[in-house]
């Protein structure tokens, strides 16, 4: 098909959010593999990972949910071609999702993503279907189709004009096969060992060939240049901040306000990050993985956890060990490796068992920093109901009860902010600490709910308010958020400046008194010189569908119909 008449197949983005009591409909009949299942005399294997270049999907979806791919030798009695759908993985992943199945032998084409989310009554769905661009691929008996890399990158529209839930919404995204490259062969070997195991020795097929290599390309090059931030990274002494992001993408922000990027070989998020002591980098993220270089912009050199159904949510050097923590899902893990060869981490010891308001932070979100402080003798982690620390000098590792911290953010002024499990609520009102931890003092609530305040050297506090309020219906956007500071540590406040829907995350691990920094959505850096009251675009990391070839891009007519299944 040429690209042109590829292009006029484009389909369109549905997002439907409705009250129901029902649970997730089938979409289609499921190529996934279940527990002891087999892989049939004529089956397949098929793997494919999907990145989503956003924040999350909608206010209720945060990832995809199952692969739909179209069968394209077979056809139903009505003449359409028969559908399968391809369960979503994550082991050991944040926002990335591997799809795995088997299917019969013969040529199918990627048609698809589909998401379904329930929380209470409340249930939402979200599908994008594939322009003919993405491709197809063919499965073939006791061999594995690894498809590597699947983009989809949304074009929003004003977030203001619809209701958070109960509307039809239509907007612009981008789909796109990235490359085949990445290889899948070890989750699949890792998740379904039974499965794996026939197609063994047989060549490894991929998708089939077409002449759109260079506009991918582009597309990639583009994508990875704004890859949306994961996490901010500061070095001790001041100066340069840093951003992990998706794609394997590193930002560097001068203190000048110059960006420069670097991209890892790796398509997975990077969440981890720290300057070591010898002036060299080292980052981490999904599926175990770390990553070193000499110079940001120099060549990285890969490690592994050996666990790889994990994610690397924190690297730091104390007293010339290198440590790592992972996360589970369930539960944190902290690893210590010799600071200067690579590899040969050792696991220390797992702590902090996480219970269902941690999933539901880690569900709707990135995959939140662990909760810790780190000082020259060692690091005190929390973990639920329990505190931990390791010490550097002499490798112990103690536990004893305490309260846990859900949220926790070092600032660079040396004041240390943390929210306080509560088995009611989720969080008890901010804690205070001037002295790293030895000593704290009680705040009172201040902006969002979960979420820590900024708090200055002289004791003022600052927060950001919600971005939505509750109508009878539901949740209502706020166009403009209100920025609260308190003098009396949260007892009274005062609105001092306003910010816009969607910009209401604070990013206090980077901001100073000087210097406050706040996040949107989109991934544009917002910043403020004058302690709140203003603030001015520092950077912005959104993608352009300019930028973005038309052969990719999915544009809804207005006034389309609604697709539903």
């Amino acid at each position: 098909m040429k690209a042109g008449a590829a292009y006029s197949t484009l389909l369109r983005l549905t997002f439907v959010a409705v009250f129901l009591s029902l649970g997730a409909c089938a979409t289609a009949p499921s190529a996934g593999i279940g527990s002891g299942e087999t892989l049939p005399e004529d089956g397949g294997l098929v793997a494919v990972q999907v990145v989503t270049n956003s924040e999350k999907l909608s206010d209720a979806l945060p990832n995809w949910s199952e692969v739909l791919v179209v069968d394209l030798d077979r056809t139903k009695p009505d003449g359409k071609h028969l559908m399968y759908s391809l369960p979503a993985l994550n082991n050991g992943l944040s926002s990335t999702r591997v799809f795995v199945g088997i299917l019969r032998p013969g040529r199918y084409r990627f048609a698809g993503l589909y998401a379904f989310a329930q929380v209470g009554n409340a249930s939402s769905y979200q599908s994008a279907r594939a322009p003919g661009t993405v491709g197809a691929f063919e499965i073939a008996t006791d061999q594995m189709t690894n498809l590597g890399t699947v983009l989809f990158q949304p074009f929003p529209g004003d977030p203001m004009a619809k209701p958070m839930v109960g509307s039809d919404t239509h907007f612009a995204y981008a789909m796109s096969r990235l490359d085949d490259r990445v290889s899948l062969e070890d989750f699949v070997a890792h998740s379904y060992p039974a499965q794996y195991a026939r197609t063994r020795g047989h060549a490894t097929l991929g998708w089939l060939p077409d002449s759109l290599g260079p506009l991918r390309e582009r597309l990639a090059s583009v994508i990875r240049s704004r890859a949306v931030l994961t996490a901010a990274h500061r070095e001790p002494a001041g100066g340069d901040i840093y951003y992990t992001a998706r794609l394997g993408t590193v930002y560097r922000r001068t203190e000048e306000g110059k960006w420069t990027s670097a991209h890892l070989p790796t398509h997975y998020d990077l969440i981890a990050f720290a300057r070591l002591p010898d002036g060299s980098f080292i980052t981490g993220g999904e599926r175990g993985a770390i990553w070193r270089a000499r110079d940001l912009d120099g060549q990285w050199h890969g490690e592994q956890l050996a666990d790889r159904d994990e994610v690397v949510v924190w690297l730091g050097s104390i007293a010339g060990r290198l440590l790592a923590v992972g996360s589970t899902g369930t539960a944190y893990r902290l690893y210590e490796a010799d600071g200067s060869a690579p590899g040969n981490w050792r696991r220390i010891g797992d702590y902090g068992a996480r219970d269902g308001y941690d999933e539901l932070r880690r569900v709707f979100a990135i995959e939140h920093p662990p909760a810790l402080i780190a000082d020259s003798g060692g690091v005190t982690l929390f973990g639920h109901k329990s505190r931990h620390r390791f010490d550097a000098g002499s490798g112990s590792f103690a536990t004893e009860p305490g309260n846990g911290m859900v949220a926790l953010v070092n600032q660079p002024n040396g004041i240390t902010v943390a929210m306080p499990r509560s088995g009611w609520s989720g969080t008890k009102p901010p804690l205070v600490s001037r002295d790293g931890g030895s000593n704290w003092e009680s705040y009172q609530r201040l902006g969002q709910f979960h979420e820590p305040p900024y708090v200055f050297e002289d004791g003022t506090e600052l927060g950001i308010d919600n971005d939505a309020s509750f109508v009878l219906i539901g949740w209502q956007r706020r166009a403009s958020i209100d920025v609260l500071a308190s003098a009396d540590k949260g007892a009274s406040s005062t609105t001092i400046g306003h910010l816009s829907y969607g910009c209401g995350r604070l990013e206090s691990t980077i901001s100073t008194d000087a210097r406050l920094f706040a996040r949107c959505n989109d991934g544009t850096l917002l910043m403020s010189t004058d302690r709140g009251r203003t603030w001015a675009r520092d950077a912005d990391r959104s993608p352009k569908r300019e930028e973005i070839p038309r052969e990719f891009i999915a544009d809804p007519a207005p006034g389309a119909a609604t697709e539903t299944r």
